[in-house]
């Protein structure tokens, strides 16, 4: 492939993140920063650690092994949702914002006072994904060191901000 087809694309591809409406915007964050926040957890739970190498698995493959692993089990409709949600954008097939209620719903569910009602529907999502996260998250080691808040919070933070790209 030659350079200017390279470059064609590359353009292409940052073209289609700056066309994302907000919330498909928080789907595609929110969705990274869970599959972080699961590959985190995976690692502290498997014996054999240097064998597991995150970049080889999907998103789906990690939720899977997330759920054997009892990780993420209570959040199961919510994360399935978001994968949904996540392929609509990344396929071009049209956004259905039913998913988006499944995740708020569920977390609402669990959690009344976890999203505040006057929220936008962008808000509300990056505040159920947020909660997902700080509860993947929560293990001993994690808890005892006192920073999950401030981790929930600067993950609510981020993804509502304009910030693209996720290091």
């Amino acid at each position: 492939m030659e350079n200017d087809e390279i470059n064609d694309l590359a353009d292409e591809h940052a073209k289609s993140f700056t066309q994302l409406t907000e919330i498909e915007s928080v789907v595609i964050r929110g969705q990274v920063l869970v599959e972080k926040s699961l590959n985190r957890a995976i690692r502290l739970i498997i014996l054999e650690k240097e064998e597991y190498k995150d970049e080889k698995f999907g998103f789906s493959q990690i939720l899977m092994l997330g759920y054997m692993l009892g990780i993420c089990t209570k959040f199961k409709a919510e994360l399935n949702a978001l994968n949904k949600l996540r392929n609509q954008i990344a396929h071009g097939t049209e956004f259905d914002d039913k998913f988006v209620h499944i995740i708020i719903k569920g977390i609402q569910a669990r959690s009344p006072d976890v999203i505040e009602k006057n929220l936008s529907l962008s808000r509300k999502l990056s505040a159920a994904i947020s909660f997902i996260c700080g509860a993947i998250a929560v293990t001993p080691e994690f808890l005892a060191s006192g920073k999950l808040l401030s981790v929930v919070k600067k993950t609510y933070d981020y993804l509502n901000t304009s910030q693209n790209p996720i290091k």
